[in-house]
């Protein structure tokens, strides 16, 4: 299994990352909590309405709606929680 790097949980045994913000080019978002309809997130173990871990494969952009891992902005979202 993968720890993740920022709540140091092991993904799909704890139930969700802790909760976060990221500053992406200046404005500052807190992350988007999952949705999966009842079910465990399939990457990351993530509830209903409990944030994915960073890195998840489902988390959302919080700025742009696209897919974090593969948007752009993952650099940013990672500096700013870097700098926590």
């Amino acid at each position: 299994m993968a720890q993740c790097d920022y709540c140091n949980g092991e993904m799909l045994t704890v139930t969700g990352c802790t909760a976060r913000e990221y500053t992406i080019d200046g404005n500052t978002y807190p992350s988007i909590v999952a949705h999966p309809h009842g079910d465990t997130c399939h990457d990351c173990g993530a509830r209903e309405n409990e944030p994915h871990h960073f890195g998840c494969d489902m988390e959302t952009c919080p700025h742009c709606g696209g897919q974090l891992l593969s948007c752009g902005h993952m650099k940013q979202a990672a500096e700013s929680l870097d700098n926590e």
